[in-house]
Parts: C-alpha cells; structure tokens; sequence
C-alpha cells in the first residue's frame, strides 16, 4: 500500500507543485480563512474557532455558539463545508507529497510510513468536521458526547500536524547538512 502511495505521490513531487501548493496553503490562511466570514458579515475571532483550540468542552462550545449568533453560526457552517473540507483533501495530499520528496531526497525507504501521516491529520480534521457541522446542526441541545468525540478529532489532528511538520523540518536539515559536506 506505502509503495502505491509513493508511486503516486512522485507524479507530483514537482518544484512547481510544491511552491504553487504552498502558495494555496498560504492564500486559505492568511486570506480565505479570515475573510470568508466577513463576505457575510460576521466577524469571528481566531481564537474562538474550535478547530484552532488543542481541545474545548460543551461550555466553550455554547460560549462560542452563543457569541457567534445564529447568521454566525450559518456562516460557521458554510465555512466548514465549502473551505475546510476541501482545504483538508488539499493540505493532506500536499503535505504527503513534501514527505515523499524529503524522504526520497534522503534514501529513506524505512521512514516511508511518514507518508501516511499527513492523510491522517486529514482524516481526523474530517471527523472533526463532522462533529463542528452536527454540533451547529443541534446547537439548541448540544450533546457532550459529540462535544468530547469533536475535542478528541482535534487534538488528534493537531498531534499529527505537529509529528508531521517536525518530520518535515528534520528531513530537510538532515538534508540540508548532508549536502554541504
């Protein structure tokens, strides 16, 4: 499955397609993320958003259901569906790629595995998702159990996001030094 992955994974491990992709990472959080809610006028706070925090509880979560109001919470959603699910399918694939190409820079063949582990911080960014859109969808009866199997999805994602950039940056340094000598 891991050399499948790598195969596929190598018709796109391009100089091209990793600035241009860093450039759409770039674009989504520093334009799209912030401006999409304002499109609708609402304004949400970066430090509110539940996809941002290591973990929340149903109190944080009706906080920010309350404060965002209901056109908040509408646009909440949307955000969810049409931004950060593709962003998701987006990042994971290229995160993947970055990992094939270090490794492959490195002859790395038994740190192969690290491949799949960008799609798993697409995975559990998913079924964090799902968790975000069903609590909106109940925001009038929020139900803990979602609320603490949405917290889990997160910290989960962000576990994985943290394995995967510290993967990232010692391959290229070990790359890096190699090089020079």
């Amino acid at each position: 499955m891991i050399f499948r992955l790598k195969h596929f994974l190598d018709s796109y491990k391009s100089k091209r397609f990793l600035l241009v992709g860093l450039g759409i990472i770039l674009f989504i959080n520093i334009v799209v993320f912030p401006l999409f809610p304002r499109l609708f006028g609402v304004v949400i706070s970066p430090n509110a958003i539940l996809d941002l925090k290591f973990g929340y509880s149903q109190l944080d979560v009706q906080h920010l259901f309350d404060n965002l109001h209901k056109k908040g919470r509408h646009v909440y959603l949307l955000s969810t569906l049409f931004v950060d699910i593709p962003y998701l399918i987006f990042y994971s694939f290229y995160y993947a790629v970055l990992l094939n190409l270090l490794l492959d820079k490195k002859r790395l063949n038994s740190f192969r595995f690290l491949i799949i582990i960008p799609f798993c911080i697409g995975f559990f960014d998913l079924l964090e998702n799902i968790g975000i859109i069903s609590l909106l969808q109940n925001y009038s009866n929020l139900n803990n159990t979602l609320v603490s199997f949405s917290a889990l999805a997160t910290m989960l994602k962000w576990s994985f996001a943290i394995v995967t950039i510290l993967s990232a940056i010692i391959l290229f340094f070990t790359n890096e030094r190699k090089a020079r000598n």
